[in-house]
C-alpha cells in the first residue's frame, strides 16, 4: 500500500495494546494518537481503513 501512495498511520494505543507499536514503526508506519486525527479525516470525508 506504501509503494502505491497510501498514507499508513496507526494508533498508539491500539498499537501497544498488541504490544506492536516498535514492529509497526521499524515497518516505516507512522504510529500515533489517532483520536483527533481521525475524527478530522471522518469530518473531510477521506477513506477510512479501520479494524
Amino acid at each position: 500500500m506504501k509503494k502505491s501512495g497510501i498514507k499508513v498511520e496507526a494508533c498508539i494505543t491500539c498499537a501497544n495494546m498488541y504490544r506492536v507499536a516498535d514492529n509497526l514503526a521499524e515497518m516505516g508506519i507512522e504510529v500515533k494518537p489517532m483520536g483527533p486525527v481521525l475524527t478530522q479525516y471522518i469530518k473531510e470525508e477521506r477513506k477510512v481503513l479501520t479494524f
